[in-house]
Order: C-alpha cells, then sequence, then structure tokens
C-alpha cells in the first residue's frame, strides 16, 4: 500500500481516529473514515460498523455513519483495515470500528476508502508502538 503523509491521520480527543485520502477541489474529492480502534483479547482482527440515532438520513457528506455506507464502500474498508494488519506483522487482537465516513456522491472510490482505512490503522498502530516505547524501562537500581 502507499505511504501517507501525517496530514492525513489524526488521533481525535476523544482517542478515535480520522484518516483521509484525496483534497478538497481536486477531481478525486476526499474521502475519510472516523473510526475507534482498540485492543482485543483475541489474536485476530475484528471488523464492525455502526449506526448513529442522531444522522440526518444524508447520503453523503461528512458523517456518514458506518452502517449507512453503501456495501461496495464499507467492504473496500474492510480491505484496507486487513490490508494494513497483515501488513504490520502484528499478532494481537485487533478491533477496528467504523463510526463514520466523509465522502461525495460522485468523487467516491473503492480504492480510495481502501486507502483511508489503511491510513487508519497504520496510523494508530505506529502511534501505538511510538507510545510504547517512549516510556523509560524501569531502573532495577532506583530505590523507592
Amino acid at each position: 500500500m502507499e505511504k501517507w503523509n501525517p496530514g492525513q491521520f489524526r488521533i481525535l480527543p476523544d482517542g478515535t481516529v480520522y484518516a483521509k485520502v484525496g483534497t478538497v477541489g481536486n477531481c478525486a474529492g476526499v474521502q475519510g473514515v472516523h473510526a475507534r480502534i482498540c485492543l482485543t483479547d483475541t489474536l485476530e482482527l475484528t471488523f464492525t460498523a455502526v449506526d448513529d440515532p442522531e444522522w440526518d438520513g444524508g447520503e453523503y457528506g461528512p458523517s456518514v455513519p458506518g452502517t449507512a455506507l453503501p456495501e461496495g464502500f464499507r467492504q473496500a474498508v474492510l480491505k484496507g483495515v486487513m490490508d494494513a494488519y497483515q501488513e504490520s506483522g502484528q499478532h494481537m487482537g485487533v478491533h477496528f470500528e467504523l463510526l463514520h465516513s466523509t465522502h461525495h456522491p460522485v468523487d467516491a472510490s473503492e480504492r480510495m476508502f481502501r486507502h483511508s482505512a489503511w491510513i487508519a490503522l497504520t496510523g494508530w498502530l505506529e502511534q501505538r508502538e511510538a507510545e510504547t516505547f517512549e516510556k523509560p524501562a524501569p531502573n532495577p537500581n532506583q530505590q523507592e
């Protein structure tokens, strides 16, 4: 999968992640995924798409619930998540919960949804790894 730049991925204050592909104004438009990613007790990848009871029912825009995303695009998100998980070489349980998507009715593509989902999980895994390595190891000689 393609590399990504930091502007395409961010962890939001509530701990969820947002990843996007494209820019406003180009022919491909912007497509993004908003997800909650967490570790699980299993050694597998799981995926769900959720509903949003406060959704206004619009088919397109900046906040379409995961369950309202057309099936082909939802499957592309799943493929992107699976690609990122397999490429990471991780052997841990990860759950990817698709909360919302951002897409345009004309410019949306499975390729871009797959890539934005790949960025979301890859970015989350890299951030998690960086935080793990930033923690100093306990000093066995330190007195309490």
